[in-house]
């Protein structure tokens, strides 16, 4: 492995590091009853909450001991009483993170291997 191999390496290694100190982090929030009775009208069974839809309301990136603050609600859902949804890592979004600085570092790795073979 040359120089510029172990370097781009090294790169991959730390950008994979600062991913895991610094994940995405999503509020799944479920919508509340009167949005979602003017979504779907007489078909929603107020009893029911798992059945109104939910939405990623946002994805933020912050250190992994300290979750961003959770979203406050102006009043409490009249059917889930929830005043609030809190942050969880978006594991689907730090795996194509993952995905793709391990792509990136694997190219960059063979093409400067190439590089080396064509100066000898």
């Amino acid at each position: 492995m040359n120089r510029k191999q172990k370097i781009v390496l090294w790169i991959g290694i730390g950008l994979i590091v600062l991913m895991e100190l610094f994940p995405p982090w999503i509020a799944e929030t479920q919508v509340t009853y009167k949005f979602a009775k003017g979504v779907m009208g007489d078909e929603l069974d107020p009893d029911d909450p798992s059945y109104y839809p939910k939405y990623g309301d946002s994805i933020r990136f912050s250190f992994i001991l300290k979750p961003p603050w959770p979203i406050l609600y102006s009043e409490p859902d009249p059917v889930t009483r929830q005043t609030s949804d809190s942050y969880e890592i978006y594991f689907f979004g730090l795996g194509l993170q993952w995905i793709a600085v391990t792509f990136i570092t694997y190219i960059l790795i063979k093409y400067f291997k190439g590089i080396k073979q064509q100066e000898a």
